[in-house]
């Protein structure tokens, strides 16, 4: 299953569990005992079962009205809404939440949502840079960056690649987007 805002959806693992889904009874991955297919077609039907809107992710409309306005000046407001409430319904009726500590708002950059693709770790930001640190600062989101002390890369940045979130200990997690429109890398702190 493919979601347009998160390269794999497999690092989902503390979401995603292996059991039969309720909505067409077969035996895989799901979301809350619905499974990824079932989600997107009652989502794309309008059928969602009450208790799976918790899953919703939470968009930004305000935020990428201005960054639409901001990169297309010459757009109307009808055509901006229109794009932004597309997207905005993407976003909240076609992607899974990520599983963390805290709900947030989706980044967006380049007047879009961003797509998840990875938990943030030494190892990654070192693909990124040959100064790996340096790599992750200039990712924190803007929003972040009263947070972000000089001890974060030695003490709370994993050494060890994270393929879930299952899998770490950390009471610090770092969700890495990527742009669908640029190189633009965004990295997100949620913490206990």
């Amino acid at each position: 299953m493919k979601f347009k805002y998160i390269l794999d959806y497999n690092k989902l693992v503390g979401t995603a569990t292996k059991e039969q889904c309720r909505t067409c009874n077969t035996n895989t991955l799901c979301l809350n005992e619905v499974c990824f297919r079932c989600y997107q077609e009652q989502e794309s039907l309008k059928k969602c079962p009450e208790e799976f809107r918790d899953l919703y992710t939470i968009a930004r409309p305000e935020e990428i009205r201005k960054q639409l306005k901001d990169i297309h000046p010459d757009w109307s407001d009808h055509k901006i809404d229109e794009i932004a409430r597309i997207r905005d319904n993407e976003i909240e009726h076609g992607t899974p939440v990520i599983n963390g500590y805290q709900n947030f708002q989706w980044p967006c950059i380049d007047g879009d949502y961003v797509e998840f693709i990875a938990y943030g770790c030494k190892p990654f930001y070192n693909t990124l840079s040959k100064n790996g640190k340096e790599a992750f600062e200039k990712s924190i989101h803007d929003e972040m960056k009263d947070d972000l002390y000089d001890e974060y890369w030695e003490e709370r940045v994993p050494d060890e690649i994270i393929n879930s979130v299952g899998e770490t200990n950390y009471a610090t997690l770092f969700f890495v987007f990527k742009s669908l429109h640029s190189d633009k890398i965004v990295t997100y702190m949620d913490s206990m």
